[in-house]
């Protein structure tokens, strides 16, 4: 099926540049493909073609076999004005053409050699859709050299060592364990670096300090925290606990979200006052029941049965001052 670029007619029924005008004489041709246009010159899927061959072929001139369907796809794309703009950008143009010579391996592993960009991202989702490369997990793996690279400009080789030991084998394996065959999304890849930047800026803390997390005191931690340089707070405390459970450190951080540690509960002498007027009871100290005479917190005695006459008259009264004046 031969896709034409719409030149007249209605939204309902569009029309190619033949279509419009039927009459054959007024149209000239493209010189290479016989394509009816206004000029003389190569259409523009000719010149998309010569373009693939030019940055693609190798020096005898034949494409290779793993670029083939690279090239068959973006030659018969629908929008060849598009492809050949893209494929004029200088970054894509040097790429692809040290991928046509062999002066490039195609693989993942020399696309992530060159500069982040989004041409190059680009360029590496189109290999990945028409088959040229694998498909993988672009998250994880930008994570992945996003750790590396911030490792590497760390100048301790003991803080370096153990960042990496965090990280790699802590972090990362924890992502690859709950994700398991899926891919990893945004948000934990911005969570495993919210906890990477926290453990760097405690260690740089600490080291203000003139301390190494082996050595630093709960004092040394205690100041970070309440000083203004402390960011990251709540993954700062998983990077002690983690170092804490591996024997790294003996520094105590405080539980997620601020919550204190439960402390043991102390046994409280009977008729110890809480609230001014509550007791504790004596019988029941584990647990603590009031005994309160607050009358917001009284229960009312229950009312006795009473038969509906009794309810219906008014109690007698019996006067006793003129028996006790008269005896």
């Amino acid at each position: 099926m031969r896709v034409e670029l719409i030149r007249g007619g209605t939204l309902t029924t569009p029309l190619c540049a033949t279509c419009t005008r039927p009459d054959l004489s007024f149209w000239r041709c493209c010189p290479t493909c016989g394509q009816h246009q206004l000029g003389t010159r190569s259409c523009t899927r000719c010149n998309l073609r010569q373009r693939l061959a030019a940055l693609l072929a190798d020096r005898d001139g034949d494409v290779r076999a793993e670029l083939r369907r690279l090239h068959d796809n973006l030659a018969s794309s629908e929008r060849p004005n598009l492809v050949l703009a893209w494929l004029n950008k200088t970054a894509i143009a040097s790429v692809l053409r040290e991928f046509g010579t062999d002066q490039r391996a195609i693989s993942h592993a020399s696309l992530d050699q060159l500069p982040a960009s989004k041409p190059i991202e680009h360029l590496r989702a189109i290999l990945v859709a028409t088959n040229t490369l694998p498909p993988r997990d672009e998250h994880l793996a930008r994570l992945e050299r996003w750790i590396a690279r911030t490792l590497t400009e760390r100048g301790d080789p003991e803080q370096r060592q153990l960042l990496h030991r965090y990280a790699v084998w802590h972090l990362l394996r924890r992502l690859r364990q709950r994700n398991n065959t899926a891919h990893a999304t945004h948000a934990q890849v911005v969570t495993v670096q919210r906890h990477v930047r926290a453990a760097i800026a405690l260690l740089d803390g600490l080291g203000t300090r003139g301390r190494a997390l082996a050595d630093a005191r709960q004092a040394d931690l205690d100041a970070w925290l309440t000083s203004g340089q402390a960011s990251h707070r709540r993954q700062a405390g998983h990077f002690v606990r983690w170092a804490k459970r591996h024997k790294l450190t003996s520094l105590e951080y405080p539980q997620p979200d601020g919550t204190a540690q439960p402390a043991p509960s102390t046994p409280r002498p009977a008729g110890h006052k809480l609230d001014g007027c509550c007791t504790i009871t004596p019988s029941i100290p584990s647990i603590g029941s009031r005994d309160c005479s607050c009358s917001s917190t009284r229960r009312p005695p229950p009312r006795s049965a009473a038969s509906p006459s009794s309810m219906s008259r008014p109690p007698s009264t019996k006067c006793t001052s003129g028996s006790a004046a008269n005896p």
